[in-house]
């Protein structure tokens, strides 16, 4: 996610629930720990969670309830499938 996106994250947050202060003497640091936390993760995905906990919850988030992990690429298990393929193929061409 891209500070902006991070932003925009935080301003939904803010628009949704009052307490949710920006502005006053921990806003900056507010901004601060969870743009930290947020950039580290999908922007499209964790919006639709709080889409979803503005639609259902009454309090503001926190920073784990709508958190969404990356999924990494796993290189070994794409090797793996190679693997697989070329041992599938060199049987069928020895047959």
């Amino acid at each position: 996610m891209e500070m902006n996106e991070a932003l925009d994250i935080l301003q939904r947050i803010a628009a949704a629930y009052t307490q949710f202060d920006l502005t006053g003497s921990l806003g900056e640091k507010r901004i601060e720990v969870w743009s930290e936390q947020l950039m580290n993760m999908p922007y499209e995905p964790v919006l639709e969670r709080l889409k979803h906990h503005i639609l259902h919850e009454r309090f503001a988030p926190t920073v784990a309830e709508i958190s969404v992990k990356s999924k990494q690429d796993n290189s070994f298990l794409n090797e793996l499938k190679q693997w697989e393929k070329d041992a599938k193929y060199a049987s069928k061409s020895r047959s």
